[in-house]
């Protein structure tokens, strides 16, 4: 019985590791267009045009680990595209570019497009998580870039509340129990906090 649950801590542990790399990778990702000598916010890059590749070879492959690092990577590029989405000025640099057209799309389409983004991405990756302990992993991923990002960024309300607000609806249309859960630990933590305060009084 003790190495069962031995293997089992050893799968939470790899499972971990391996969302946090998808995750490291899929942040940086869309910035690799420096690399690829492609114009800032190419949208080669920047859109989930890679996520929807990896999606149609896990479809066919059924593979744990591609659904792992999808759901990381996904996850990653969601919250990528929130912070591009709030950029100090809507100028060049800030725009969305369509290379082989040679276009740079103006403010409101750039802006339109990075909704979209946003939302598959998002679906992306909560589509291809198995539970919430999955889904509630990457939420922590995230708020915690999100926080150590700020000095980085220059912001964190509107991309934190972007972000807050998309995980939890698209996540209470992926998990039944979600909504159920969180009522439960809310509960839970405001019974908590009202001991503590009784005390304190």
């Amino acid at each position: 019985m003790d190495s069962f649950f031995q293997s089992f801590d050893k799968i939470i542990f790899y499972k971990i590791i391996f969302i946090f790399i998808a995750f490291n990778v899929g942040i940086k990702f869309p910035d690799w267009d420096f690399h690829l000598n492609l114009k800032h916010r190419s949208i080669v890059t920047h859109s989930p045009l890679i996520l929807i590749i990896l999606l149609q070879f896990y479809i066919m492959e059924k593979s744990e680990f591609l659904r792992i690092f999808i759901s990381g990577f996904a996850m990653a590029l969601t919250l990528h595209f929130i912070f591009d989405i709030f950029p100090k000025g809507w100028s060049r640099g800030a725009l969305l570019h369509i290379p082989i057209l040679k276009l740079e799309l103006k403010p409101f389409i750039s802006k339109s497009f990075f909704a979209g983004f946003i939302v598959i991405s998002l679906f992306i990756s909560l589509y291809t998580t198995k539970n919430l302990e999955e889904y509630f992993l990457l939420g922590i991923f995230s708020v915690i870039k999100i926080i150590r990002d700020i000095k980085k960024e220059g912001k964190l309300f509107r991309p934190l509340c972007l972000f807050l607000v998309s995980f939890l609806l698209v996540g209470n249309i992926k998990y039944d129990s979600l909504q159920k859960e969180l009522i439960k630990n809310g509960s839970f933590l405001v019974k908590q906090f009202d001991k503590i305060s009784k005390k304190i009084i």
